[in-house]
């Protein structure tokens, strides 16, 4: 899986799958994460099975011992944002995970709420006091360098942490923070993914079309400034109360 994003964005040795198909791996992607979170988490079996699987399948040993070194004699129980856990076991690893996985996403969205910040307070302000074909030719040239493998890695990436923290709070719904765990999940999908698709790409993609120098070409910008500008307010906002809602469920402590 480490190698899958070199593929795509460097070496191209498997052929390109279409949006439709690419949607589907990344739903089949999220739903087999899903079961296996399910799995691990319903299965109260795993450590004792595998102390014994240890011995008879060397193969599997390294994995099932892992498990086997987080199961105490006496487990206690212990409360975090993403829901009660026992210490060690089987238990211990899937909550280390979610855990790990919803402050991961956190980052995430504090860093595409800080680039669409600088875009709303800085860099489209800078772009509306150029001429308009030299506003035309950079904002054209920034559309096509930020798709880049680590801004794409950073803006897909985090939206699927979200997709896997909002299932997980929907499995864990009684638990302490899995309302702030699914509201910030559903803050970034809609509020940046969803508006960035549908609203600002468009509006790149016809900017692509224009010829800076164009004499019509200054009515088109202008317009292009206000309306794309105005969503990326939208975007700034939402992933900053993705941001801050995703903390708070990580604050949701009780002991």
């Amino acid at each position: 899986m480490g190698c899958m994003p070199l593929d795509v964005f460097r070496w191209h040795l498997m052929a390109t799958c279409s949006t439709r198909m690419s949607s589907l791996g990344l739903v089949l992607v999220v739903v087999g994460w899903w079961i296996m979170i399910l799995a691990l988490r319903e299965n109260a079996f795993v450590v004792p099975v595998g102390k014994h699987q240890a011995d008879r399948q060397p193969l599997t040993a390294v994995a099932l011992w892992l498990l086997m070194l987080q199961a105490p004699a006496l487990p206690r129980q212990v409360r975090f944002g993403v829901g009660p856990r026992f210490a060690g076991g089987s238990m211990a690893i899937v909550d280390d995970f979610l855990f790990t996985l919803t402050l991961v996403t956190a980052l995430g969205c504090g860093l595409i709420a800080g680039l669409f910040f600088a875009f709303s307070v800085a860099v489209m302000q800078a772009l509306a006091r150029l001429p308009a074909a030299g506003g035309i030719a950079a904002m054209q040239s920034i559309n096509t360098v930020i798709l880049n493998p680590l801004f794409l890695s950073v803006f897909l990436g985090t939206a699927t942490g979200c997709v896997l923290v909002m299932l997980t709070a929907l499995t864990r719904w009684r638990s302490p923070g899995s309302v702030y765990l699914l509201v910030g999940g559903a803050l970034y999908l809609v509020g940046s993914l969803v508006v960035t698709v549908v609203c600002n790409v468009p509006k790149n993609d016809a900017l692509a079309s224009i010829a800076p120098a164009d004499p019509d070409s200054a009515g088109l910008w202008a317009g292009y400034l206000a309306r794309w500008t105005a969503w990326s307010h939208v975007r700034t906002v939402t992933s900053l109360a993705s941001l801050s809602s995703l903390i708070l469920g990580l604050c949701s402590v009780k002991h």
